[in-house]
């Protein structure tokens, strides 16, 4: 969840990989995709257990390693 916790974060399908998007909290029918990785796709995190990605803290943003 966002900061503001205006929004929320989940990794779902696209382009046959894992992948980011964002959703208005209650309205995931908004949902739209902030990445577009292929192949192996996005992880939520690496082999030490570490979240690979964060929002900023005025939630304008998703940061992604």
């Amino acid at each position: 969840m966002s900061p503001d916790r205006d929004k929320i974060s989940y990794v779902a399908m696209r382009l046959d990989a894992p992948n980011l998007w964002v959703a208005p909290v209650g309205d995931f029918s908004s949902a739209r995709p902030v990445t577009g990785v292929s192949g192996q796709g996005v992880t939520t995190s690496n082999v030490a257990g570490t979240v690979t990605y964060r929002w900023t803290a005025d939630s304008k943003r998703l940061l992604y390693l």
